[in-house]
């Protein structure tokens, strides 16, 4: 097998617009970071104080653990579990502290924080991914006017750039808000679960077909489709038809996602009194 070399390249974090959109944009940063998102902390109090708390007081009451455990502690545990599960496939230490119905509380409690966050929960979300899908675009029509040969590009990241791509898509987005009050049969029945959006090694990946019209599945459609693929499945587009989606549509469906001005919509918006701050703390193949 002929061994060939491949190119790599890098970005900080700060100004990676198609990885870390979040993090390059000063808007985000000052509204919708964790810290200053209002909306956000103020659904995850109620639900703290609501649902959470109920179950420190519980292991509290069973360890006698004096003080009892604040709410927070019972988001430890849970976070402790998953990875005591995901590395050493332990069920038995801080998992055993947790009945079934805690897990699905906590993994609502979860799911809001990152609704909130990197999803349809703030406007500003649904937009930040324009500049990664302009960028492929752009690579893909190059390639299909024989103005470049790279056939694959392979981008890694976090789990939020995956959340931000399938938010400005229109995928797993559900019919009423995530809130602390929602309906119990709409929480059960929720399509935003990070759990299966984004788990550990979560990827999303485009596969470009050029057909000749005989096996396209609509002559109408043209030659070149495009299949969605999100963690090895197939997944349909929002506004096609199937999950094998015509160019162009897929163009059209993006819409005002390509080409954005990212500068004008991240822009700060200038206030008396202004302060953000910026924290530096799973692959996305095209």
């Amino acid at each position: 097998m002929k061994l060939q070399p491949i190119y790599i390249s890098s970005v900080p974090r700060n100004q990676d617009r198609e990885l870390s959109m979040h993090y390059a944009c000063p808007l985000w940063l000052s509204t919708v970071k964790e810290n200053n998102n209002f909306t956000r902390k103020q659904q995850e109090e109620k639900y703290l104080n609501s649902f959470i708390s109920t179950i420190s007081q519980r292991i509290s009451d069973r360890l006698k653990i004096q003080p009892p455990l604040d709410p927070i502690h019972a988001e430890f545990i849970y976070r402790a579990c998953s990875f005591a599960v995901s590395f050493s496939n332990e069920y038995d230490t801080w998992c055993s502290l947790l009945e079934k119905d805690d897990f699905l509380k906590l993994e609502y409690f979860f799911d809001m924080g990152d609704y909130y966050s990197y999803s349809y929960g703030y406007q500003l979300n649904t937009k930040l991914a324009c500049p990664f899908f302009t960028s492929f675009v752009d690579s893909v029509e190059s390639y299909l006017n024989g103005q470049s040969q790279v056939k694959s590009t392979l981008k890694f990241a976090h789990a939020e750039t995956i959340i931000f791509l399938t938010t400005m898509l229109g995928l797993y987005e559900d019919d009423y808000p995530l809130e602390a009050d929602t309906l119990p049969q709409q929480i059960a029945s929720r399509k935003f679960r990070t759990s299966r959006l984004a788990p550990f090694t979560a990827n999303i990946y485009f596969e470009i077909y050029n057909c000749s019209t005989k096996y396209s599945i609509d002559p109408t459609f043209g030659t070149i489709l495009i299949q969605l693929m999100v963690n090895e499945k197939p997944t349909v587009i929002p506004k096609c038809i199937y999950t094998y989606c015509p160019w162009n549509t897929f163009k059209q469906i993006l819409g005002d996602a390509i080409n954005c001005d990212f500068d004008d919509m991240c822009k700060l918006i200038p206030t008396k009194f202004s302060l953000f701050v910026q924290h530096y703390d799973d692959t996305i193949y095209f």
